[in-house]
């Protein structure tokens, strides 16, 4: 009989534990999932920065901005909608 309780102490002494332990796990695997994801942006952040840094890319922006280069004229045409 006192064999039975001491177990059933011991038994419940160790729920929370195997829970944290369980909850722990559980987190490790989603901080994972959450470093993965992370990582595959910042490579895809890394490539855009090295793309736009690339004379092509500039001079794309550039144009895209309305800008011209030092050798070309610049003309304003009105009444363009």
């Amino acid at each position: 009989m006192v064999f039975a309780i001491v177990f059933v102490v011991l038994v419940l002494a160790m729920i929370k534990p195997v829970w944290n332990a369980l909850h722990t796990y559980r987190l490790a695997g989603q901080t994972k999932e959450r470093l993965h994801q992370a990582q595959a942006e910042h490579a895809m952040l890394e490539r855009q920065v090295r793309k736009s840094t690339s004379p092509p890319m500039l001079t794309r922006e550039a144009r895209r901005q309305g800008m011209i280069s030092p050798e070309e004229e610049a003309w304003v045409v009105n009444g363009i909608k």
